[in-house]
């Protein structure tokens, strides 16, 4: 078959070489591979992810990606991002404990352990206190749970931590729907008792820990 489609090539009339794809500008160029990216993503499998295959997909050619990021791996960056911000935008002001149970927020939870997993520098993903989704979160838990912001900072790294823990590996435990209430029922008795617990602990009006500080390399 690929013998047939050279020959068909070499004596065609017309020009062989592929067609030229269009010219886009680099902000329209960087959005089409973020996109195409978190199609991809969802498609699976990661593996899929390739500078070659991301490329194709998105009609472009493949040194965009190096012009538009940088690096395959500041592409990843930055689809990442833009499916936490998605996550955001449909973080509902509700006492639900599990805000982070978003389809999109799980598939970018997988993808970084699958990058992890493969190599990847754990600091590209680093999150900050500042990032959307950590203002998001740290702002909803003061506003429902009237807390410090050293609690609410508190809750939502240990939600994070359980719910990343949940989406990468609950396949692998034996978890039934009557558990999964018990876990929601224990959660909503937590979150209730949380001004309770911030008076035994002290952290009455104390503010958010700085996470560039890095007190632990000090």
């Amino acid at each position: 078959m690929e013998t047939g489609d050279s020959q068909i090539e070499q004596t065609s009339e017309s020009d062989p070489r592929p067609p030229r794809r269009p010219r886009v500008s680099s902000q329209e160029a960087a959005e089409r591979l973020i996109e195409t990216t978190i199609l991809l993503m969802r498609e699976g499998p990661f593996n899929n992810l390739t500078v070659r295959n991301i490329a194709a997909h998105a009609n472009l050619n493949n040194s965009t990606i190096e012009r538009c990021f940088g690096s395959i791996e500041n592409l990843y960056r930055e689809a990442a991002r833009e499916l936490a911000l998605r996550s955001v935008d449909r973080l509902a002001d509700s006492p639900d404990p599990t805000p982070l149970a978003d389809p999109d927020f799980a598939l970018t939870v997988r993808f970084r352990a699958w990058l992890l997993t493969n190599g990847t520098d754990p600091s590209r993903f680093l999150a900050r206190n500042d990032e959307p989704l950590s203002e998001a979160l740290k702002n909803r838990q003061l506003r429902i749970h009237n807390i410090s912001p050293l609690t609410a900072q508190t809750l939502n790294e240990l939600v994070s931590f359980i719910f990343e823990g949940y989406a990468v590996f609950n396949e692998s435990h034996a978890i039934n729907d009557k558990i999964r209430l018990n876990i929601l029922a224990m959660t909503y008795a937590i979150l209730e008792s949380l001004p309770t617990l911030e008076a035994t602990l002290g952290w009455e009006g104390r503010e958010a820990v700085d996470v560039d500080e890095h007190p632990d390399t000090h």
